[in-house]
């Protein structure tokens, strides 16, 4: 058998003739197999782009309770995971002053009280023109004012008594001069016609200066009567005036009491008036009161289960708008997840987006993830305190569509509230094969 050298047979027929070895062949099979399995498989598969986000796991109907007033924890009446009702008592505060202030004002009140039912009898007082009132305490202020009063009113009265008798003794008076009168009129009649008789008897009479003597003093006579009457009536025009005087003040008595009774009344309005707006000020401090005192008993907003916050125990101090508790069903239905994204993710992050919620301290290889999606995102950042300083996020929301995890083993691992979960935020996918394109810089030719 001839041995050749390479150089010798390049151009030799047999060289290429030669068929190849079954290694070969089925290597270069294996290879095309791996190729078209991985150009299937990278065409499949998808390379997730995703934002994490720290949170936990939370319920929608959780009301949080906190404290409105400063003060000390003085009785729990609602323990850790005890289920209660709206309106349910967990616990009672005490700022040490609940009841002092209601107590003064209950006391003002009550002398306020007191005092608009001393006003009542004095004002009865003045109406019945009795004096009602006593000499001491509340009521002395009033009794000077009654006994007043009750003097002009005692004063007025008997001078109508004295305009009265003056009027009776005037009307009497004038009823005498009156009789005086007629009795004058008729004796200057009597004159008068005494004189005619003489005078008729004149003309027959012999003796006729006896007759003249007797006309002349008759004259005299009757012009010294006529003086008495004209004097007489003087005297009745004198007493008619006088009656008219007095009869005009007995009908219109002086205004001098009730001007006393108008000032008195009107100056008890205004003190009483004053009493009624102190003492609605002062009812409306203790309903204040009482509503802050009702803060010292908190109470559940909703019906569910109790978690306090923190670790409750009688003596412990509560400050204002403390959060101390939470009330929820823990229904599975409700449940969602809480996180936090950072700010400068925030821009690839869309509400409707998937979420894969990762529980901490899981293995993930193992039960994997929950998958649910992104339902809300808060329009504004929150800043909260790290070891880095102030960092910028921005809460959102995540559905739930299951609470459990299933291994393969069988193993089962189930979301509760509160527990801490990662979300992962899947805001671009795209497959293996887009991505070696990618890298290749071939995605775009």
């Amino acid at each position: 058998m001839k041995l050749y050298n390479t150089n010798e047979l390049k151009d030799s027929r047999i060289f290429f003739d030669k068929r190849p070895p079954i290694f070969l062949t089925l290597f270069i099979g294996m290879v095309v197999v791996i190729l078209v399995v991985t150009f299937y498989f990278s065409k499949v598969f998808v390379k997730p782009y995703i934002v994490k986000a720290q949170g936990a796991a939370i319920t929608s109907d959780t009301q949080l309770i906190s404290s409105q007033m400063n003060g000390e924890v003085i009785s729990i009446h609602t323990e850790e995971g005890q289920k209660v009702s709206t309106g349910d008592v967990l616990f009672t505060i005490s700022n040490g002053q609940e009841g002092l202030q209601n107590a003064a004002l209950t006391e003002q009140v009550a002398n306020l009280n007191e005092k608009l039912g001393v006003m009542t009898r004095y004002e009865e007082s003045l109406n019945k023109k009795v004096n009602h009132m006593s000499n001491s305490s509340l009521e002395q202020e009033y009794y000077g004012k009654v006994e007043y009063y009750l003097l002009q009113v005692k004063t007025e009265s008997f001078n109508k008594k004295n305009l009265d008798i003056q009027l009776n003794d005037k009307k009497n008076k004038k009823v005498e001069l009156d009789r005086e009168l007629t009795s004058l009129t008729n004796e200057l009649k009597t004159l008068k016609e005494n004189r005619n008789k003489v005078s008729s008897v004149q003309e027959t009479s012999t003796e006729e200066h006896i007759v003249e003597s007797i006309v002349e003093e008759n004259k005299l006579k009757e012009t010294e009567m006529e003086g008495k009457i004209d004097a007489k009536k003087s005297e009745i025009e004198g007493i008619k005036e006088e009656i008219s005087q007095i009869e005009q003040q007995v009908n219109n008595p002086s205004s001098q009491i009730k001007d006393t009774y108008h000032q008195l009344t009107s100056e008890l309005g205004v003190a009483r008036s004053d009493v009624q707006s102190k003492l609605v000020e002062l009812e409306g401090q203790m309903a204040i009161n009482t509503g802050q005192e009702s803060s010292l008993v908190v109470k559940a907003k909703n019906d569910g289960i109790v978690h306090y916050l923190l670790p409750l125990q009688v003596g412990m101090s509560i400050q204002t708008n403390q959060v101390v508790a939470e009330v929820s069903n823990n229904s599975d239905d409700d449940l969602q997840v809480e996180a936090y994204i950072d700010a400068k993710d925030i821009s690839k992050v869309v509400v409707g987006q998937k979420v894969r919620i990762a529980i901490e301290g899981i293995n993930t290889y193992k039960y994997g993830t929950i998958d649910g999606e992104l339902i809300s995102v808060d329009s504004g950042a929150l800043t909260q305190e790290t070891n880095e300083g102030n960092q910028l996020y921005f809460k959102c929301l995540v559905s739930v569509p299951t609470n459990k995890l299933d291994a393969g083993d069988g193993s089962t691992v189930k979301l509760i509230k509160s527990m801490p979960v990662e979300a992962r935020i899947v805001y671009e996918e795209e497959t293996y094969l887009e991505w070696v394109l990618g890298m290749l810089n071939f995605k775009n030719s």
